[in-house]
């Protein structure tokens, strides 16, 4: 899933949410990236069991296993403040079921970006889209797939694809645009 948040009237927060469908024994084989303002994504920005700020697979491997969650935030959080915030603090950073990876970069989701899945069969290897949320080399702004200030997140029963159908989407855009403090608090809550 994706959130496009104004919390308290600033910019965030500002997720994606992935789940594992199956045990990943290695998130150094994964990546993904957030295709700005209509961008064409061809590699992802980082990998996700790499380091926070930097690309380095030699970084301590991040597993998950099946069923759990992951929430990847792309900015610095208002006085520090961790994702789980937004969600009244009931998806704990880390936990049995939800593990939390930052990311310092400017590139950021803003609400019209696609978000592109990437994985490699070995470290170095070359990237193979896939599934994605949006329209590659699309600015979603105006899209019916646009989710600034709201959310979207996948359909039950629905799975991963290279090829982007608002079909297999639950679309909220907007539902958070009034500096909610709280997921709870929201008309349509993620």
């Amino acid at each position: 899933g994706v959130l496009d948040g104004n919390r308290n009237g600033g910019n965030e927060p500002r997720i994606v949410e992935l789940y594992a469908v199956r045990d990943i024994p290695n998130l150094s084989l994964y990546g993904l990236d957030i295709a700005l303002d209509g961008t064409n994504s061809t590699n992802p920005d980082y990998c996700l069991g790499c380091g926070w700020a930097n690309n380095n697979p030699t970084s301590p491997v991040t597993s998950l296993q099946k069923g759990q969650y992951m929430l990847v935030s792309y900015r610095e959080w208002l006085n520090n403040q961790h994702p789980s915030a937004f969600f009244d603090n009931t998806i704990p950073g880390s936990s049995i079921n939800h593990k939390s990876q930052r990311f310092s970069r400017n590139n950021h989701i803003s609400g019209n970006d696609p978000i592109v899945l990437y994985e490699r069969e070995t470290i170095g290897g070359t990237y193979t889209q896939i599934d994605i949320f949006g329209v590659n080399g699309q600015n979603g702004t105006g899209q019916s797939w646009e989710y600034t200030d709201g959310l979207s997140y996948r359909k039950y029963g629905m799975t991963s694809s290279t090829v982007f159908s608002l079909n297999d989407w639950k679309m909220c855009k907007g539902c958070v645009d009034n500096g909610l403090s709280s997921n709870s608090a929201a008309q349509n809550p993620y």
